[in-house]
């Protein structure tokens, strides 16, 4: 990860308490914990956090206020307006700390959505793959779905699998290398110059959906989609953005 994407994440970093949440922002605040001006700058951060807080924390509404809301749009009293509203000290108040709230919120259903068990050992995978020089793979000039027996009989890989959707997209290098003891398979793919990996799930502990459903996901500055297939996981990464993902795993090449 480069100071310019952990730079990015540290500033989504919501505190001690919350540092288990993201493998993402974990990586990042260790480049930062490293960069004299990455951790100058997380630290300001955290002050401004913790001040923010802070003055939430001690905005005392008053007891009237449910009363002063009735009395803008009751049917004795003048109708409601949201321009007179705004003007309103303690509803501005409420509005205030109800979006900041809402921001938390929304930030930590996107987490979660990119979150499964088992993220940690892909996004090893792709560490791994940022480190290569590119002598590592064979040449294979083929299509992946022909791959099987030849990874079989040139690694002993077995249970060798990819969709039909995937199946025609030509190859330039194979590989299949350990992590923590497991054989993965990778795959240098033509289109968009990207890599095809296949595991078994319970090798690296992932554990998701099995199905046509494809999970895309953004991992530092890889575009990624992982599918679930009989113990297997197949999983494609590049470059690129969440659209050209979709339409790559659409099978529409």
């Amino acid at each position: 990860m480069n100071a310019k994407i952990a730079e990015q994440l540290i500033q989504c970093h919501c505190g001690p308490e919350h540092e288990g949440d993201d493998s993402k922002i974990r990586k990042a605040l260790r480049v930062a914990a490293k960069d004299a001006d990455l951790k100058s700058k997380l630290d300001r951060q955290m002050e401004l956090d913790a001040r923010a807080l802070e003055w939430i924390a001690g905005i005392e509404l008053p007891e009237d206020l449910e009363e002063k809301f009735h009395s803008m749009g009751g049917a004795d009293g003048p109708s409601f307006s949201l321009k007179r509203a705004l003007h309103q000290p303690p509803v501005l108040a409420v509005i205030i700390a109800l979006l900041v709230m809402l921001g938390w919120f929304v930030y930590d259903a996107v987490i979660r959505a990119d979150n499964f068990p088992g993220r940690d050992a892909v996004q090893q995978m792709l560490d791994t793959t940022d480190e290569m020089s590119g002598t590592e793979l064979a040449p294979k000039v083929t299509e992946a779905g022909l791959l099987g027996d030849w990874l079989f009989s040139q690694y002993g890989f077995e249970n060798y699998y990819v969709p039909g959707e995937l199946s025609r997209l030509k190859t330039a290098g194979v590989r299949v290398f350990k992590q923590d003891s497991f054989p993965v398979a990778q795959i240098a793919i033509e289109e968009h110059q990207s890599f095809l990996f296949v595991f078994n799930a319970d090798d690296f502990g992932v554990k998701i959906s099995p199905g046509d459903h494809w999970r895309v996901f953004v991992v530092d500055d890889w575009c990624v989609g992982i599918l679930a297939h009989e113990g297997n996981c197949v999983m494609v990464a590049f470059h690129g953005k969440k659209g050209e993902m979709r339409h790559l795993l659409s099978g529409k090449q």
